[in-house]
């Protein structure tokens, strides 16, 4: 498998080289390499060697925080690694972990934890808007 993604992303960098130019495609790399590098280094340099080693002691929770931290190093690894192919996983990776919905730890959603549906608590209220003239009791 690995050999065929290796492959994959050789006959589509030359084929990109051809239709784009060669000095674009290594500006790409460069670039989308750049940024995941930026990244890495920035934001997470210090979750990183916790999560490496919880994986390989098998104590990797299943936690929402650590699966989304490991879905960033995770897209931002794809993209310092050269390739087209690896780049969009790695760009797809890091959308998911921007622009999903974070969710507070007291927010359940639609449903509850019995996965019954929750009633709406919708209060109606009529009100009438009064001027200084008016009297609040008519």
């Amino acid at each position: 498998l690995i050999l065929l993604i290796a492959a994959a992303e050789v006959v589509l960098l030359v084929r990109l080289g051809a239709f784009i130019g060669g000095p674009l495609v290594l500006a790409l790399l460069l670039g989308t390499g750049a940024i995941g590098w930026f990244l890495l280094r920035s934001r997470h340099a210090t979750e990183i060697p916790q999560i490496i080693v919880s994986a390989l002691a098998g104590r990797l929770r299943r936690d929402k925080v650590v699966a989304r931290e490991s879905q960033f190093i995770l897209g931002a690894l794809l993209l310092v690694l050269p390739g087209v192919l690896t780049d969009i996983a790695g760009a797809f990776l890091l959308l998911r972990y921007f622009f999903r919905r974070r969710r507070t730890p007291g927010d359940q959603g639609p449903r509850t934890r019995s996965g019954t549906r929750r009633q709406e608590q919708t209060i109606d209220v009529d009100f009438k808007v009064l001027d200084q003239d008016d009297d609040p009791n008519p």
